[in-house]
């Protein structure tokens, strides 16, 4: 460090002296002004001397100089080199590291290449430690039980690079011998600064993890539930967002579709690649109609009905849309679910034909001519237009069906 001596005021450090003052928590003073011990006058000095920086409070810190007066009013101060924490290469305690342990809930401990806890933070159930102190200066092997012992030193032989992170799940038993899980992360000590080297010094954060696995497990076997549900239902059942992209399907939806929908596929574009239509009129939909469009969440049922490449109706679906809400009620996505109604839906048209034509000749009963009258006479009423009404009486026709059959009839 050099110093003018008129005014106290540091010119200069090297990088040496800003890593030891790094490595002791030590801040380097920008003015020897308060610092330096006033009975001390550096011009006056003669001879080398040694000398101790101090703290403003007027607690003593950082490593011991040797005061060297120099020309032109500047004095040198070097760093004794063989301050006792020079090569041990520990964190300072003012560095980040240091702030981060300290805020951790878990427990966490620093050691050298051979073990040696030279920092401590929390407490260790595992370890049967309370006071982080009772750690520090203790081999790591002596500390934690055989698993976790064999996986810090595994750790140690090969550490993690830069930036990297090991991490392992140990099984151990606790003090009342019930089992606990125990997860081990190992990080390389990394420098606060650029002069600083803590080369072979690596951090451990343990926790038990015992509580997580079981949640893990639980919430594992509810998905895998929902996920069973889901895939034997009957229904075909298809969830998107906000933006259309896929987000789940079933089985189901492959079996009435007929192909498993594509990530890729443009919410728009399904109707068409599905070859889906309007279930009463067999027109294509268009943008305006398409049941995969839209906000409504009405829940009102839509029949579709699927063709084949020459037009011809393969089966009839009902589709129903129902927005998702999240916990705040707000719209995430949309499920759409798919029922095959083609059973139900050729029922029906066989009850149509039962009620209005008759079973023997397949031709309008007297209910369809009634129907149609009144429908008729209605339109005629409504619209004020005439309408007409023709009888034919055909003679012997009853003759034709007896004698020629009811289809010459």
């Amino acid at each position: 460090m050099i110093v003018r001596c008129s005014d106290l005021s540091v010119l200069g450090v090297n990088a040496a002296l800003r890593e030891l003052a790094c490595t002791l928590g030590w801040q380097v003073p920008g003015s020897l002004q308060g610092v330096l011990d006033p009975a001390l006058e550096p011009e006056a000095a003669r001879s080398p001397q040694p000398v101790r920086l101090r703290l403003p409070d007027g607690t003593e810190a950082g490593p011991e100089f040797l005061l060297l007066p120099l020309r032109d009013g500047h004095c040198l101060l070097l760093a004794e080199p063989d301050h006792p924490a020079r090569g041990r290469h520990l964190p300072s305690e003012a560095c980040g590291l240091m702030a981060f342990a300290r805020t951790l809930p878990e427990f966490m401990f620093i050691v050298d290449r051979q073990g040696e806890v030279l920092y401590a933070f929390g407490t260790c159930r595992l370890a049967r430690i309370d006071d982080p102190l009772q750690a520090v200066g203790r081999s790591v092997f002596d500390i934690l039980p055989g698993a976790a012992g064999e996986i810090v030193c595994e750790v140690l032989r090969t550490p993690p690079g830069p930036g990297k992170e090991i991490r392992h799940a140990i099984d151990v038993p606790r003090e009342d011998g019930e089992p606990c899980t125990v997860e081990c992360r190992a990080f390389p000590v990394e420098p606060c600064c650029s002069e600083q080297h803590w080369d072979g010094l690596v951090a451990f954060i343990t926790r038990d993890i015992t509580e997580i696995r079981r949640r893990d497990e639980e919430l594992r076997q509810e998905r895998a539930l929902l996920n069973n549900v889901l895939q034997h239902s009957s229904d075909g059942i298809v969830a998107v967002d906000t933006e259309g992209h896929l987000v789940l399907y079933n089985q189901a939806v492959i079996r009435l579709l007929g192909n498993a929908p594509d990530p890729d596929l443009p919410l728009p574009e399904w109707s068409r690649w599905f070859r889906l239509r309007d279930g009463e009129t067999q027109q294509p939909f268009n943008g305006r109609n398409d049941p995969f469009l839209g906000q409504d969440d009405s829940d009102q049922p839509r029949l579709l009905a699927q063709v084949d490449e020459q037009g011809r109706v393969q089966r009839y679906l009902q589709l129903r849309r129902r927005p998702m809400r999240d916990q705040d009620g707000a719209v995430i996505g949309t499920v759409f679910t798919l029922v095959d109604v083609t059973s139900w839906r050729e029922a029906e048209e066989r009850i149509q034909l039962m009620a209005f034509y008759d079973a023997l000749t397949n031709l309008p009963n007297r209910r369809l001519f009634l129907d149609r009258l009144t429908q008729t006479l209605a339109h005629a009423c409504r619209h004020d237009v005439p309408g007409a009404l023709m009888f034919l009486d055909l003679d012997n026709f009853k003759q034709i069906n007896d004698t020629l059959g009811h289809a010459v009839g």
